[in-house]
């Protein structure tokens, strides 16, 4: 979390998504759930396509734009 601006993106889908799948909240106990989520290397070619449409037509900043992928929905 970032004081005073909320979230980053990144993380917002991330708490997001493991929401909808159930996963547990972690809180330091070995059994509460996840502590730690490593994702590396991910592309989705249809957000990067979508991103870069969004970017050329509307502009700003590519942490809005993502908002509107279907990597978020």
């Amino acid at each position: 979390m970032v004081a005073g601006k909320g979230a980053p993106t990144v993380q917002y889908v991330t708490l997001h998504q493991m929401r909808k799948l159930s996963v547990p909240l972690g809180d330091g106990s070995v059994s509460a759930g996840v502590e730690k989520v490593h994702l590396s290397d991910i592309q989705n070619i249809e957000t990067i396509v979508n991103l870069h449409y969004l970017k050329t037509t509307l502009g700003g900043d590519l942490s809005d734009l993502v908002a509107y992928t279907a990597s978020v929905k």
